[in-house]
């Protein structure tokens, strides 16, 4: 378990954003990291499973630092997909693995990913960014665009932090009083996403 955070959003400070983050502290103990590139603040709370060194810690910049990639989850054929398509790591690491084959094979490379996971990956030439996340959601990802700004998280708790979202969603309340879960996209409150 890790914690993602990302926003385009101009107008939320740093420190802002930081505690948005730390929010999420519980989901990554051991490194929580920061960058900003161009309008796009990226964060993580890492928690080291596969590789412990701190080379993996995120946000993590592609070898050809077009890239930043913000990544919670696993990927279990990420070994695999190294050899298959010869890349060559500086770490043992699966975040590694999805950068670099973005930076070649763009978002076709979802479909070759078998694991759990949700990312978030921001292309510095195109100005674009690109969200995935497992086909059965098991990994967590909320939402929330406004103006045509986008801010997305691990936890709904640092997207209320981030946003002025206030009102809740009668509709999402009601799936989850009932069946414990969210359908359609819906969540607690509206304005947010999963």
């Amino acid at each position: 378990m890790c914690g993602i955070l990302l926003t385009t959003n101009l107008e939320i400070s740093k420190n802002k954003f930081l505690n948005a983050l730390k929010l999420m502290h519980h989901r990554g103990p051991d490194a929580s990291g920061y960058c900003q590139v161009d309008n796009v603040q990226l964060g993580h709370q890492r928690l080291k499973i596969i590789d412990l060194d701190d080379r993996s810690n995120q946000p993590y910049k592609s070898r050809n630092k077009r890239y930043e990639i913000v990544f919670n989850g696993e990927i279990y054929n990420f070994k695999e997909l190294a050899k298959k398509f010869k890349i060559k790591q500086k770490t043992e690491s699966d975040t590694e693995i999805i950068v670099e084959l973005y930076s070649k094979y763009g978002p076709k490379i979802v479909k070759w990913l078998n694991g759990m996971f949700a990312f978030a990956i921001y292309d510095s030439l195109k100005k674009e960014v690109f969200v995935a996340r497992d086909r059965l959601g098991v990994k967590p990802l909320y939402m929330h665009q406004s103006n045509g700004e986008l801010s997305l998280a691990s936890e709904m708790s640092s997207i209320l932090e981030l946003t002025d979202v206030t009102k809740f969603d009668s509709i999402g309340l009601r799936q989850y009083v009932k069946l414990r879960t969210f359908f359609n996209g819906r969540t607690a409150y509206e304005g947010i996403e999963m």
